[in-house]
Parts: C-alpha cells; sequence; structure tokens
C-alpha cells in the first residue's frame, strides 16, 4: 500500500521526527477523513484505520494502488539523479532561458505575493527540492511567524534531496514534507490560507482539477500564488511550443488563459508579473456564495 524510500537510501540519511503538529490538517487518501492520528513513524485514520509510514520524516500520503499514466517529464522529475542536479543546474537553465529573473528574485517575489507575516498554514504544492519552501521557511523564521509549512510532491527522490536540503540549512523543524498526489490532496478542506505552486502546474495532467484542489484547500481569502511559464510573443514563438506539448506534455499558457482557469476554479486573480516567458500569479479565494 505504501511506496517506501530504498534501504540504501535509509542507511545514508539519519531518521527524523515530522515537524508538523496538526494532524488535523491531513486528511486520509482512502475515505477522506480530515484528521489523522500522529505516531512517530506513522499516522492513522481514526475512522477507516488505514496506516501510513512516516519515513525519515516525510509522510506517505500518496494513493495506494497502481501508478497513474505519467509524461516523459514527469518521469524525470522521478529519477534520483535528475532530482540531484535540478536545484542547481536544471532549473536556473530553465529560468535563463525562459525568463529576465533569477531565481532568488522569483523566491521574493513568491514570497512578497503569499504575505507570509500573516500566515498561518501554508502549502508548497510540488515543492520538488525544496528551493521555494526553504525560502519561505527562512523567512517565517526572521518574522517570528510560526506558522504550518508543508512542502508537498509525489516524487520520492525530490522530497529525499529537500528533506537534505533542509537538515543541511537547519530548516527541518520548520517544514514538514508530505508525500501526496497535487490533485487529490490528502489535506483538510479550509485548512490553508496559504497556497504555493511554482515550476509544476504546466506539468500536471489535469489543471483545471488542480486549481479547483488549491481552491478547496484554502480559507475564505486565502492566498494563492502560482509560478509557471507562458507562450509569449510571436507567431512562430507559441507554434513551437504548442508542437513541444506534444512528447513533452508541458503546457505553455496562452493570453488570460490562467487567469481564466482560476477564476472558474473559484480563485480570482489579484495581480502577477511577467519576465520574459515566465509569470508569477497572485490570486484569492472568494468568499462563499451566499454567507
Amino acid at each position: 500500500m505504501v511506496v517506501r524510500m530504498t534501504e540504501a537510501a535509509a542507511e545514508q540519511v539519519p531518521s527524523d521526527p515530522p515537524a508538523i503538529e496538526r494532524w488535523d490538517l491531513l486528511r486520509c487518501p482512502i475515505c477522506g477523513h480530515d484528521g489523522m492520528t500522529g505516531y512517530s513513524t506513522s499516522t492513522k485514520c481514526p475512522v477507516c484505520h488505514r496506516e501510513y509510514s512516516i519515513e525519515r520524516g516525510v509522510i506517505d500520503l500518496a494513493p495506494p494502488g497502481g501508478r497513474e499514466s505519467r509524461s516523459v517529464t514527469q518521469r524525470l522529475m522521478e529519477s534520483r539523479l535528475y532530482a540531484r542536479f535540478y536545484e542547481d543546474v536544471m532549473r536556473p537553465r530553465l529560468t535563463n532561458v525562459v525568463s529576465d529573473r533569477t531565481l532568488p528574485q522569483e523566491y521574493r517575489l513568491a514570497a512578497e505575493y503569499l504575505e507570509l507575516g500573516s500566515a498561518r498554514a501554508i502549502v508548497d504544492v510540488a515543492c520538488g527540492t525544496g528551493n521555494f519552501t526553504r525560502q519561505f521557511a527562512r523567512e517565517l523564521e526572521s518574522d517570528g511567524n510560526d506558522a504550518l509549512l508543508l512542502g508537498v510532491d509525489i516524487s520520492w527522490p525530490m522530497l529525499e534531496v529537500a528533506r537534505e536540503n533542509l537538515r543541511r540549512e537547519r530548516l527541518q523543524d520548520r517544514v514538514q514534507l508530505v508525500r501526496a498526489n497535487a490533485t487529490r490532496f490528502p489535506l483538510k478542506t479550509g485548512g490553508f490560507d496559504r497556497v504555493h505552486c511554482a515550476g509544476a502546474l504546466h506539468l500536471m495532467e489535469d489543471i483545471d482539477e488542480a486549481l479547483r484542489e488549491f481552491a478547496r484547500l484554502l480559507a475564505p481569502g486565502g492566498i494563492c500564488v502560482i509560478g509557471t511559464f507562458v507562450t509569449g510573443r510571436g507567431v512562430l514563438r507559441r507554434v513551437a511550443k504548442r508542437i513541444a506539448e506534444i512528447p513533452t506534455h508541458f503546457h505553455w499558457f496562452g493570453p488570460g488563459e490562467l487567469e481564466r482557469r482560476l477564476d472558474h476554479a473559484g480563485l480570482t486573480p489579484v495581480i502577477s508579473d511577467t519576465q520574459g516567458d515566465a509569470l508569477t500569479l497572485k490570486a484569492v479565494r472568494e468568499q462563499v456564495r451566499g454567507s
């Protein structure tokens, strides 16, 4: 039922207790019950009694059973070699090609849009190796804000590297890593006031479902910040990107497309910044109609 890290990996990384204290914000991926019972090496649903492992501080709430179909790009994200080079080599190169911003500038812009000073519960969706997550943790620490910060990803190799990075910077007590599917979050409805997703929405199989999940997690008035890529200007440029989508499943958003999708999901776009082909957008969860 639970996918576990290899024994070799386990020997290389010492054990850590989970950093999370709000077990009520987790949701059972089997029965959908909000609220789990936490232990040092596992978490258990009090309703269906399913138990999920905690591997070196990473809570594994990925759906059990067979693997879903994945694109070439998604399989690459689950490669141990790629995970090792992602943050220092691959991500900066992609950013340099499509954006006029540097990665540190992207980190700061995302943190600014999230308004971390007033945040209480934050989810970093598809956190990968934790590059944005660590930036948020550092800012929360410097502000004296003890907000809950979850880093969520489906890839074990990415989470392994994320955990090592957190330990290296002594931030492991500030972040709880969770293994989960981005379009079926095992997290409480309305339990969070911030959702962040950078460098991943364009790779998701069902973008609209993912956006609806972002909206579901947010309490009314909560903030969602998304970093992704757009088709940009020029007919030939746009055509080339659309053709490239076929083998890579890397979706380039057209003009106004993300804003329309967010609106349909119940998230109201507030402000955005586009540099080159890189887009960072802030949206707010609508108040519940009729309330």
